[in-house]
């Protein structure tokens, strides 16, 4: 049976939500030359990853407006997405690329100038849409598990260990 040793042994790769909020406001700043007036779309709020993901944006770029959005989705981004712009930030990070997404429909159906805009995770929607995003990378994560399956399979009985993998920006302009 199962002990509390063997417990103990559990590994985990993650990556730091936080740090990736952090470099969405780093990458604004650069990109606008503005180290203020930005805005953030969260998602749910209380959402750990979403509050991270803000907390980290808010520790480089201090005092900028959150809205939250219900759900991660687009439905729930088209409907903040006019509270978002109405402010006219000077740039905008989304908590997700399908938030981002829906502020560039957003402003595309309402022949509104898109300002700059982070998104996060580069999901497929990024690509297609030529967003910046925070990326989750998930080509090391997935190696990070592989080893630790196998160490495990192999009868691995080592300490406990939480490896936090660093997010990838990407960088487009978005057409």
């Amino acid at each position: 049976g199962r002990t509390y040793a063997s417990a103990l042994a559990l590994r985990a790769v993650t990556t730091d939500d936080f740090s990736g909020g952090a470099c969405a406001a780093e990458l604004l700043k650069e990109r606008t030359g503005q180290v203020d007036g930005f805005s953030v779309l969260g998602g749910p709020v209380g959402d750990s990853r979403s509050v991270q993901r803000i907390a980290g944006f808010l520790a480089h770029a201090v005092g900028s407006r959150v809205v939250y959005a219900d759900t991660w989705y687009l439905e729930a981004g088209l409907e903040k997405a006019p509270v978002i712009l109405n402010g006219n930030p000077a740039g905008i990070f989304a908590c997700n690329d399908r938030l981002a997404e829906a502020i560039i429909a957003f402003c595309r159906t309402g022949g509104r100038a898109l300002p700059p805009l982070v998104g996060f995770d580069n999901a497929p929607v990024a690509e297609r849409l030529r967003l910046t995003s925070i990326g989750i990378p998930w080509g090391v994560m997935v190696a990070h598990a592989a080893d630790l399956v196998a160490e495990r399979l192999q009868g691995s009985t080592a300490a406990a260990r939480l490896t936090s993998l660093a997010h990838e920006p990407v960088l487009r302009l978005t057409a």
